[in-house]
């Protein structure tokens, strides 16, 4: 049970942040028109792990759909396929 009380207690903490972060997720999406996690993570300069978790929030909110994929090289420069994402307007 502590442990729940301690998940708890962080997600409190981290809420703010988590809210600022998935609109600014938004308004990316927005402002490009559609765009993939991992293009995104890489303009913002961080790991597509970290804000993953707003595209998630977002399309379950009905704010943004799957628009397709597109072909992103890994770091050894496969291709490998990435969702891309719009907003519902």
């Amino acid at each position: 049970m502590q442990t729940n009380q301690q998940s708890l207690e962080t997600y409190e903490l981290k809420k703010p942040f988590i809210d600022n972060d998935r609109d600014r997720v938004y308004n990316e999406i927005f402002i490009n028109g559609s765009i993939t996690c991992h293009e995104l993570a890489e303009q913002w300069g961080c790991p597509p792990n970290c804000i993953s978790g707003r595209f998630s929030e977002l399309s379950k909110l009905g704010l943004i759909v799957a628009d397709g994929k597109k072909y992103l090289p890994n770091y050894k420069g496969q291709l490998y396929p990435h969702t891309v994402w719009r907003c519902i307007r």
